[in-house]
């Protein structure tokens, strides 16, 4: 399988004119370095990074007063969750493609009038945020998560039921403000993303409970789970600011949510130390549906059948110092320089593709920073591979 292989629109052909971009794209690829810390995302390089950026505050009012409820319950156990912190990507991605897009309108013959208000584009920010808010409350209980931002999980304090209630709750919220808005283009597209990311949910469940190891099958998990609301962000945006190509925008998104799970996952395979971590930190990463770099390594010859061998084994019956012996050689060979190497290729690949997409829309300038940031976050991953199968500390800052 080559670095080419992964099934996705956005691919390049060989006109000339997909060669000036492609020459534009290694070109500011190659003079911008990419960010050491990925708390440092947020750009300043134009004046719609710096509308977007403002919009951040909109969001974050819209937030605070976003939960209703008659019952006290369900807003504060949400509140402490939307309130706690957290990076606000997917709002910044909607604002920014909106505020791009629309920056790119103005100046054009063909001028269209943005398709909402300011107002809306901050609540349809907030709705971003509230559902991948409820995803959380869900993905606690199904990888029964301890913490989440440095705080105990809903479920650990209160019990599974009320944490995916909660859940429910909030994805309910974030329906209410889109139709309270009038927002109902925006409302139909959710309702098809949130059902998709259900659907990646129980994939990726069945994925842990038959111990697949399949490319496509994470393939398939990480578009619906994590890229498809990505998709909904850069398309509303594009939606947002009157221009006809959303569709083109939300496909960049998908690609970017993509590569964003991959690069995640190169973080999760690497960042646990068997050596010092917990028992049930042990137990968790292994039950867990398998990371990126795992599935990449099974491709590489000599590897996949003791990869898959100790994947499919019985976790549970083994004792401690054998299960931080299991994940041990399974780092080592994710670790290992050709499967790490493949890894990075393929997020590379996708984000070239992603890129490609930017150029396409001519907003490359204004939005490029957002695949180089992810670019940096996987590479931080393969550093933490270079200490695996050490008992040296591995630590990354998220």
């Amino acid at each position: 399988m080559t670095h080419n292989d992964i099934p996705l629109d956005g691919t390049t052909d060989n006109t000339a004119n997909n060669k000036e971009k492609n020459k534009e794209i290694n070109k500011a690829s190659n003079a911008q370095k990419s960010t050491e810390n990925s708390k440092t995302w947020l750009p300043a390089e134009s004046e719609a990074a710096f509308l977007a950026a403002a919009d951040l505050q909109g969001v974050e009012n819209v937030l605070k007063n976003a939960i209703r409820s008659s019952l006290p319950d369900p807003k504060a156990l949400a509140d402490r969750l939307i309130l706690s912190g957290g990076k606000r990507l997917r709002p910044f991605l909607l604002s920014l493609t909106a505020r791009s897009l629309s920056e790119k309108i103005k100046s054009s013959q063909n001028i269209s009038p943005p398709r909402a208000s300011d107002e809306d584009l901050h609540h349809l920010g907030a709705v971003s945020e509230l559902v991948h808010t409820a995803t959380l409350f869900h993905d606690d209980v199904i990888d029964q998560s301890e913490t989440r931002r440095n705080l105990t999980s809903t479920h650990i304090l209160h019990g599974n039921k009320c944490a995916i209630l909660v859940g429910d709750f909030v994805y309910a919220e974030a329906f209410f403000v889109l139709m309270e808005r009038g927002l109902l283009e925006a409302s139909r597209k959710l309702a098809s993303t949130v059902k998709t990311i259900v659907e990646g949910e129980l994939l990726q469940l069945q994925c842990a409970q038959t111990r697949s190891l399949k490319i496509d099958e994470y393939l398939q998990i990480a578009t619906a789970k994590t890229a498809s609301l990505f998709g909904w962000c850069t398309g509303t945006g594009a939606w947002v600011s009157g221009s006809p190509e959303f569709e083109k925008a939300e496909q960049f998104g998908l690609l970017l949510g993509l590569a964003f799970q991959m690069a995640d996952d190169v973080i999760d395979c690497f960042e646990i130390n068997p050596f010092t971590a917990e028992e049930q930190e042990l137990d968790s990463w292994f039950e867990s549906a398998p990371p990126f770099p795992l599935i990449v390594a099974t491709l590489q010859s000599g590897q996949s059948t003791m990869i898959e061998s100790s994947w499919s084994q019985k976790f549970s019956s083994l004792s401690l110092l054998q299960k931080r012996e299991c994940i041990n050689s399974l780092q080592k060979m994710c670790a290992n320089s050709v499967s790490l190497n493949h890894v990075l290729s393929q997020i590379k690949d996708v984000l070239f593709k992603a890129d490609f997409l930017l150029s396409d829309l001519n907003i490359f300038k204004e939005m490029s920073w957002t695949t180089r940031s992810i670019l940096a976050r996987a590479e931080q991953g393969a550093a933490l591979a270079q200490s695996a199968g050490t008992e040296e500390s591995r630590n990354v800052i998220l």
